[in-house]
């Protein structure tokens, strides 16, 4: 009984600092890293600018090339090629305007989604911490304050 009593004292006066070392190691790399997040955050929003940019640039030249189609097609005499030259400008504004709209919410999410890896990488949780994509709401980012520290 002097044993086990001798033992458990032994292990308790090991177990504690060595409880306290990893607490406080466990405490010191699961600080937040805001530099970091201000590195993400930049990251993010240059990547959202860019996919503006690119967007931007897409439907201004679906434009032009519509605007070259359709005063090309009202030069044309006959009613039946007029009616097809137009029909197929406004048919193929559409197609590049859908496309160029689509590589644009792709290229959102995908900042996004780099962003959240990237916050996590600095150990802080950035689901909610900010409004995502078109929900910019006073609501959202008031509720959503609260998240971070």
């Amino acid at each position: 009984m002097k044993k086990i009593i001798i033992l458990s004292l032994f292990l308790i006066v090991i177990a504690i600092p060595v409880f306290i070392a990893v607490k406080n190691s466990m405490a010191a790399t699961s600080a937040p890293d805001f530099a970091c997040v201000q590195k993400a955050v930049e990251k993010r929003e240059t990547a959202i600018i860019s996919s503006y940019g690119t967007l931007s640039a897409a439907l201004n030249a679906a434009l032009e090339k519509r605007k070259t189609a359709l005063i090309a097609a009202w030069g044309m005499t006959d009613a039946k090629s007029r009616r097809a030259a137009r029909n197929t400008a406004w048919q193929t504004f559409r197609t590049e305007q859908k496309v160029a709209r689509k590589t644009n919410v792709q290229s959102l999410k995908d900042a996004w989604t780099q962003f959240h890896t990237d916050a996590k990488a600095c150990k802080v949780d950035s689901m909610g911490a900010e409004p995502q994509g078109l929900d910019i709401s006073v609501s959202s980012a008031a509720s959503a304050s609260a998240n971070i520290q």
